[in-house]
């Protein structure tokens, strides 16, 4: 019983984030939310695509920067992802997961 319930809300998420990014397509934070369910499912191409409509909509988002690098790493791009941490920590010196993200990728 659990397991349907916790699909039910898991696709009701898909279909409202969807359905924000559709509605809201100049919406920053749309984006955002989207590319981070479309990592989460191993959509990566999604993922940067949504990540990259987020920088493009709200230019100084640290987080979506910070995302995006993460998914550049997973896809084998560390030059780009470094590039992508370092401007999230422009951005907002004390965002952790940058300053951990490139700390772990120079490792």
């Amino acid at each position: 019983m659990w397991n349907v319930r916790k699909w039910i809300l898991h696709n009701r998420c898909i279909f409202y984030l969807r359905s924000g990014v559709r509605w809201l397509p100049q919406n920053a934070k749309m984006h955002y939310n989207y590319a981070n369910l479309m990592k989460d499912k191993n959509h990566s191409e999604a993922a940067v695509y949504h990540y990259k409509e987020a920088i493009r909509l709200w230019w100084n988002y640290p987080s979506a920067f910070n995302n995006l690098g993460t998914v550049l790493q997973q896809q084998g791009d560390d030059n780009l992802a470094e590039w992508h941490f370092a401007v999230a920590l422009q951005l907002h010196p004390k965002h952790s997961r940058a300053a951990f993200n490139l700390v772990s990728l120079w490792r």
